[in-house]
């Protein structure tokens, strides 16, 4: 009996019920992707921070992590670095935006400095003297279309495709163009500058120390593995903050819709609620259904929201081949609950309203 009023009172008014569905779905919508942004950034820096063990990176004095692009140091800082004590190798990295797509240029050995050897799915390194090499990241080599033995074009210059990379798991390398360091330089017009080092201590629990004796010695910004891990943390508390904030405001504008649509509803619907109540209608039947039609409302947008939300996030990771956003099944079930709660939550005094309306005077309006 319950279901049946209620999906009479939903067709009835199809606009309004379509417009009331669309009002929750764009709210779980941005409310869970945004939620599957943060989730995927987490999970990828906390696997990539294992490449960051024992490592300290080395900018200049005031850049951020964040945007490493306003960093430039010295390149002759890379020897002197690497003559300190505790100090196995150090690397330099500079990066460049061109019209071909992001370069990082480096000498040929550099991820060693990481501990791991890159794997090559074709092809092989660049020759660090060479001007005219260039290896390419999988995702890059991907969405180009572009293999060993192609040609690609920077600047008007061709280079030599000798190499595609094995998926790294970073989506900022495996979308990028590797080339020599000083070649790199020379397109970006900063001869003898980088944009950091990245210096591999002797000792993996020496990273700290090491980088205090870089801040001691030369006038750098140097982070160990343990600071680059804690200023990640500090992100990634702002951006759950931001996220929080989109949930509120999401959360906010929905129970509004919601609300003053019940409130229309039930102000419609007087003389038959009255005429309800008159034949024997209890008022816990007349919140239930006017909180239930809420509700389902709440769970088809809801619901579709997550849907939509999902098949964002798993077309954006196979499309840049990472993972970008993360949808878990716990967030799915949370979403979909939430929109109910919202749903429950928007119809209280709207119900409560119907539930007070007395059955005399309602069969007198008009």
């Amino acid at each position: 009996m319950l279901w049946e009023m209620v999906r009479a009172q939903l067709s009835r008014h199809k606009l309004r019920t379509a417009l009331t569905i669309l009002s929750i779905f764009i709210g779980i919508f941005l409310l869970s992707s945004t939620v599957s942004f943060s989730e995927g950034l987490r999970v990828t820096l906390e696997e990539n921070m294992g490449l960051f063990s024992g490592v300290v990176v080395v900018m200049e004095e005031g850049a951020s992590m964040t945007d490493p692009f306003t960093s430039e140091i010295d390149e002759f800082l890379v020897a002197e670095i690497e003559a300190m004590a505790d100090v196995e190798m150090a690397r330099a990295f500079t990066m460049e935006i061109s019209d071909a797509g992001m370069i990082a240029g480096m000498d040929s050995d550099a991820f060693e400095v990481y501990g791991f050897d890159v794997g090559f799915s074709d092809g092989e390194m660049f020759d660090d003297k060479s001007d005219r090499e260039v290896v390419l990241g999988s995702t890059y080599s991907k969405h180009n279309n572009k293999g060993v033995g192609d040609e690609i074009t920077i600047y008007n210059k061709k280079y030599e495709v000798v190499g595609v990379l094995e998926t790294i798991g970073s989506a900022g390398d495996d979308s990028s163009i590797f080339i020599s360091l000083e070649e790199t330089q020379r397109l970006s017009g900063k001869e003898d500058i980088v944009m950091m080092i990245s210096v591999k201590s002797s000792n993996i629990d020496d990273a700290e120390n090491v980088a205090n004796q870089i801040i001691g010695e030369f006038d750098v910004m140097a982070l160990s593995d343990k600071e680059m891990m804690r200023q990640i943390q500090d992100l990634m508390g702002s951006l759950n903050i931001a996220i929080y904030a989109i949930g509120i405001i999401s959360s906010i504008v929905a129970g509004i819709v919601i609300m003053n649509v019940m409130f229309m509803s039930v102000s419609e619907r007087t003389t038959e609620i009255g005429a309800m109540k008159a034949i024997g209608a209890t008022n816990k039947q007349v919140l239930s259904e006017v909180i239930t039609e809420s509700v389902v409302m709440s769970l088809v947008g809801g619901t579709l929201g997550v849907f939509v939300s999902f098949v964002l996030a798993k077309s954006l990771n196979i499309y840049l081949d990472t993972r970008l956003m993360e949808v878990t099944g716990r967030l799915i079930i949370i979403s979909i609950l939430y929109s109910g709660f919202l749903g429950a939550l928007g119809s209280f005094l709207p119900a409560r309203q119907a539930m007070n309306i007395d059955p005399i005077e309602a069969l007198r309006y008009e």
